[in-house]
């Protein structure tokens, strides 16, 4: 996936991921607040900066450096993350707290709500590492997207990995939307926003725990559906579950789809 078609996504950070980066200049954290915003749009709401402001102390006895280099790395950080004013946030704060344990929590779920119906992102990826705070499944269902920065990392920002291999099909249909419709049946997933389209040829689809590139292939005279499984516990815990029967219909009818 290139960098234009990665912008189909923002990202909002939670403030201990700032702080984890704040107290180590070396790793995951600050790698990913520091290089990351080039690839996604990045945002933060405005309250995250005087939360972290109010442990200034206790980040820099953990950093072993003084509370002003501290502060200069924490400006350092969000210049190249947006802020969402408080306004903007405070819409969304009454819907959010029905997704959090932590009423603290709310801010970063109302800021990605906000992204996703008013600033025109396709989905919101909340990056924390409280994920067992929120309701993952839910929130999916908005296109707000939890992940630790592990699992950021290894799905937005590296090369595709697949921690459980999915064979890939081959569908010799003319009809591009039937080959996308074979394609959510093929993985059993209905909920899917277009990453990126370029038709007739190519299209790229996410879903909660798949991205799938179907892309036609002139030698075997077909489209190649490619389902590639997203490397969160949730989704490898959700295609570790034992078939079912409706999951082995639905994957029948992918392949009668699919016939020449």
């Amino acid at each position: 996936m290139g960098k234009a078609e990665r912008r189909y996504a923002a990202v909002v950070l939670d403030a201990n991921v700032v702080i984890a980066a704040l107290i180590r200049e070396q790793g995951l954290n600050r790698y990913i607040v520091s290089l990351a915003p080039i690839i996604y749009s990045f945002f933060y709401p405005v309250a995250l900066s005087s939360e972290i402001l109010k442990h200034t102390e206790e980040i820099a006895r953990k950093a072993g450096r003084s509370e002003y280099e501290i502060r200069l790395a924490l400006k350092a950080i969000l210049k190249r993350v947006k802020p969402l004013p408080n306004e903007k946030v405070a819409r969304y704060l009454s819907e959010a707290q029905g997704f959090v344990k932590d009423p603290d929590d709310a801010v970063y779920v109302a800021s990605a709500l906000h992204l996703r119906y008013e600033e025109g992102f396709k989905q919101a990826i909340l990056v924390t590492w409280n994920k067992r705070d929120f309701d993952i499944w839910q929130l999916m269902e908005r296109w707000v997207r939890v992940l630790d920065p592990r699992e950021f990392y290894t799905n937005y920002l590296r090369p595709p990995f697949s921690p459980i291999r999915v064979r890939r099909l081959l569908c010799c249909t003319a009809s591009l939307e039937k080959v996308v419709e074979a394609a959510l049946l093929y993985i059993g997933e209905h909920h899917y926003l277009i990453v990126n389209s370029e038709p007739p040829n190519k299209v790229e689809i996410e879903t909660p725990c798949y991205m799938i590139l179907v892309e036609w292939d002139d030698r075997e005279k077909g489209y190649c559906i490619s389902p590639q499984l997203l490397a969160t516990g949730e989704c490898i815990e959700k295609a570790q579950q034992p078939i079912t029967e409706e999951r082995l219909r639905e994957i029948e009818l992918a392949r009668q789809i699919c016939k020449p």
